[in-house]
Parts: structure tokens; C-alpha cells; sequence
């Protein structure tokens, strides 16, 4: 079983370095030109089904992957969205909020009022996690999602622990492919080489 992870284009919340969580951003003009990107970089993978987080940014980047895969099955999968940031939703984010954690294990189960926290969204991946690892092994699926959740899909595959990935800041639709089932799990781990390629349409 190969699975590809792509993380969203980029949209104005992020341009100015606000926290979206499940606040329904769709992407800007560059994010649409990012997501072509990664679909170009893609359009030659033979997928066996693509999934997407229903938010419209990360929606949008399935689509535009999904437009040169016109054969393959496209689901909407609701635990692929963001996590919920609570009360922190349309505030700016500050590397400082972190400072709060003394632990990796701090973050892991840290929520803001109102919000979930990253354990609460493994929790609800492990059952669609094993579902996947049922229906497509030794096929190819791609999830399109959002950053925080390629951290929560690396745990509930049991590819990673938390505080291994913890400072990992996935870019705009940048590229991870693991083989949950081989002995080299992890193949590529945020890449996102081709934003520096010329977009051909």
C-alpha cells in the first residue's frame, strides 16, 4: 500500500499567518496556481482513489490533482478536515504559543476552548486509517488535507510518533508518500520541489 499526502494550497489566512482550523477558507490565486502545481507533479500516478478533507481549500487541491485522474473515485472524507482551534480561529498565530508546552506530550492533548485536540482527531483517523488499510492494500490512494492532520494521519498509521514530528511544519501542498505495510515506511516527507517548477496548464 503507497499513500500520498498532500497538504492544501496556500489562502489568504495563511498569507498573513492566521489560524484556520475548520474555518472554511478557500484558497487564493497563488494557492489555485500551487495546487495546479502538485497536480502536474501528480497527473502520472495511478491512484486507485483519492480522498479530501471537505474544507474548500484542501477540497479545491483534490480537484485540481483529481482533474487528470478522471477515472479514479473521489470521496469526501470528514476526518480528514482540520482540527479545531477553538477560540483561536481567525487569530494570528504567534511561535510564542508554544512556549506554553513543556512537554511534546503537552501539545499532543492541548485543545483551546472550544477546539479539539490533535489525540481527539487520531482517535477518530484510527477507524477510516484501518478501513484504508483493508480496502487498498497493495494499491494507491491520495489524501488531500490540511497541516496539522498530516501529523494526526502519520500517527494513526503508526508511521511516527508525536514528538518526532512535533516541529515539522508541512508547507502548501507539499508532497509525503509513506508504505504503511513495507519496512521503509516513510519514502518522502514534505517535499514541495515542484512550487519551484514552471506551471504548464
Amino acid at each position: 500500500m503507497k499513500v500520498y499526502i498532500v497538504r492544501h494550497g496556500l489562502t489568504h489566512w495563511n498569507a498573513i499567518n492566521r489560524i484556520q482550523g475548520k474555518s472554511d477558507i478557500e484558497l487564493n490565486e497563488a494557492g489555485l496556481e500551487q495546487a495546479q502545481k502538485i497536480a502536474n507533479r501528480l497527473r502520472l500516478i495511478n491512484f486507485d482513489a483519492i480522498f479530501s478533507s471537505p474544507l474548500q481549500r484542501a477540497k479545491q487541491t483534490g480537484e485540481a490533482i483529481a482533474k487528470y485522474h478522471p477515472q479514479t473515485p473521489f470521496f469526501i472524507e470528514k476526518e480528514l478536515r482540520e482540527v479545531s482551534f477553538g477560540e483561536m480561529e481567525g487569530k494570528t498565530w504567534s511561535p510564542s504559543e508554544r512556549e506554553k508546552f513543556q512537554t511534546p506530550h503537552d501539545e499532543f492533548i492541548f485543545k483551546n476552548k472550544g477546539g479539539e485536540s490533535l489525540e481527539q482527531r487520531v482517535e477518530t483517523l484510527v477507524p477510516v486509517v484501518e478501513k484504508w488499510k483493508k480496502d487498498y492494500k497493495g494499491k494507491t490512494i491520495l489524501l488531500s488535507t490540511h497541516g496539522y492532520i498530516k501529523k494526526a494521519i502519520l500517527i494513526a498509521f503508526q508511521i511516527a510518533k508525536f514528538e518526532e514530528i512535533q516541529n515539522l511544519n508541512f508547507e502548501n501542498t507539499a508532497l509525503s508518500i509513506i508504505n504503511p505495510f513495507d519496512i521503509e515506511q516513510i519514502e518522502l516527507l514534505n517535499d514541495a520541489s515542484h512550487l519551484k517548477e514552471t506551471t504548464v496548464q
